[in-house]
């Protein structure tokens, strides 16, 4: 009798050191969204839980269900923090614009959105911000000095003998405070481009050609992004009419933005030219066809900040042919009293034709007119002047501006 007693009491006393140490390790569990939206789990996030002085007891990743949990935990106070390294999305001109109506004092801004649009790292929100996106991040792809993301800490408290459940700590991409990233979703296309126009160019002649607007739009940013093949034209600039953008070349891609950053609720109508973009032919590329092409990152914002869902450009195609083909001359030559001067010009452009004699002095003059594409002549009549040696010079300014010179015998 007195042998059992004991074995129950070691049992018993066994079952109370289970249960007591059972209650004395609590859990945590949790799940990291994207700015707390339930509808945007983050997966593969590294979740660390600290004491108050940062000493990390445990790590878990997340799931794809963005959850994470960790057990055998004594009772007291934590720190759970978190970062990853999933390629950050979601950033645009949109946010640039949100934050400049933060600054303004239009728009109100949580905190991990402030936090998430401190892209420099400085602990305010200012311009250098905005000029960060638009210029360093969209132009030249740098990245921020802050990171990629951001993610807020959560400070718990584990109470003995109860596990936790809890939410967080939620994540942003840095430069992204509208919240558009979701890891889940394609991105979207909102700019489409069509060529229908041809136009002819030829070798080391500066051309301009604007980039038109198939509807009219409000805007408050442009960016942009095309490929163009950098083995047959060198981009020289890019100009607005009604802006200072910034421009960007590397490799085969050209990258212009724009931020409005006074609010001027700017209005371009149908066909109205956006940006003009001037170029040189390089050498070697007689025949070649020059094509640009749209990325899909290019958009535009309204007057509101917010993407506009679809905007079409127009710009041409160009076909590179000799550079004799535009070269001015007369016929016949030498003449008696009438010759024609022939020209062509790539696209409609003002033209101007001055004749002088030996000395310089100026015989005869077409006042500058607008003369449409293609091959023109002008009808010379040199009946009322003296047999000699005359030279001519033809003034073409229309989407490339330049002069060509001749030269023409009068005999009799």
């Amino acid at each position: 009798m007195k042998k059992v007693t004991k074995k129950h009491i070691l049992t018993i006393s066994f079952y109370l050191f289970c249960v007591l140490f059972t209650y004395s390790q609590q859990s945590v569990s949790g799940t990291v969204l994207y700015h707390g939206d339930e509808n945007k789990p983050i997966e593969d996030v590294s979740v660390t839980i600290s004491d108050l002085e940062g000493n990390i007891i445990a790590t878990d990743f997340t799931d794809q269900f963005g959850m994470y949990e960790f057990a055998n935990l004594t009772e007291g106070e934590y720190l759970i923090n978190a970062s990853t390294e999933i390629e950050p999305g979601g950033i645009d001109l949109e946010d640039a614009f949100l934050i400049l109506l933060y600054i303004q004092g239009y728009q109100p801004l949580d905190t991990l959105s402030i936090m998430a649009s401190d892209v420099n790292g400085d602990g305010e929100l200012n311009y250098d911000d905005i000029f960060a996106i638009v210029t360093y991040w969209y132009l030249h792809g740098q990245t921020f000095p802050t990171g990629d993301w951001v993610f807020e800490t959560l400070n718990i408290t584990v109470e003995e003998g109860k596990s936790k459940d809890v939410t967080g700590p939620s994540g942003n991409v840095v430069a992204d405070p509208n919240q558009s990233y979701d890891p889940n979703k394609n991105f979207n296309s909102y700019v489409a481009l069509i060529s229908n126009i041809s136009k002819s160019v030829s070798t080391s002649i500066e051309y301009t050609f604007p980039v038109r607007t198939k509807e009219d739009i409000e805007i408050s940013s442009i960016g942009l992004s095309f490929e163009y093949p950098s083995d047959l034209i060198e981009i020289t600039n890019v100009t607005s009419s009604f802006a200072d953008v910034n421009f960007c070349i590397s490799n085969n891609e050209l990258k212009i933005s724009w931020l409005d950053l006074n609010f001027s609720d700017l209005k371009i109508p149908y066909n109205e030219s956006i940006i003009d973009i001037t170029f040189i032919v390089k050498s070697n590329t007689l025949g070649e066809k020059i094509n640009f092409a749209i990325n899909n990152e290019s958009h535009f914002t309204d007057l509101k900040g917010r993407k506009i869902p679809e905007v079409t450009l127009n710009i041409p195609n160009f076909n590179v042919i000799s550079s004799s083909e535009n070269k001015a001359f007369n016929f016949p030559n030498p003449f008696e009293r009438f010759t024609a001067i022939q020209y062509e010009l790539i696209s409609d452009a003002k033209v101007c034709l001055t004749v002088f004699d030996l000395t310089g002095r100026e015989v005869f003059n077409v006042p500058e007119s607008i003369k449409s594409a293609g091959i023109q002549n002008i009808k010379f009549d040199g009946s009322s002047l003296e047999t000699g040696i005359y030279f001519y010079k033809l003034s073409v300014n229309g989407q490339s501006n330049y002069t060509e010179n001749g030269s023409m015998i009068i005999k009799r």
